[in-house]
């Protein structure tokens, strides 16, 4: 497989899209984990809580994630070019 500098911007976009749903999955699980009150719903709060932690987690790694993609076609690039130059 062959990369070239075209694959780019489907990989940006993908690392944005996912973002983009890691962020709006937090926001919306923080709000439902405030909205559930009370000691009933203990257990329902503390899986909320446990999932927010855990996608902004994943949301602090997507630029390190961003920049090892975009690397790794930059690289593939590279090594395209001079190992198959004629």
């Amino acid at each position: 497989m062959t990369f070239t500098l075209n694959d780019l911007p489907d990989t940006v976009l993908i690392v944005v899209v996912a973002a983009v749903v890691v962020g709006i999955g937090a926001t919306i699980t923080a709000d439902l984990s405030t909205s559930l009150g009370g000691n009933a719903n203990a257990t329902a709060r503390q899986a909320m809580d446990n999932g927010t932690e855990a996608m902004s987690k994943i949301g602090s790694k997507l630029p390190l994630i961003g920049t090892i993609v975009a690397l790794a076609i930059v690289l593939g690039v590279v090594f395209s070019a001079l190992v198959f130059r004629n």
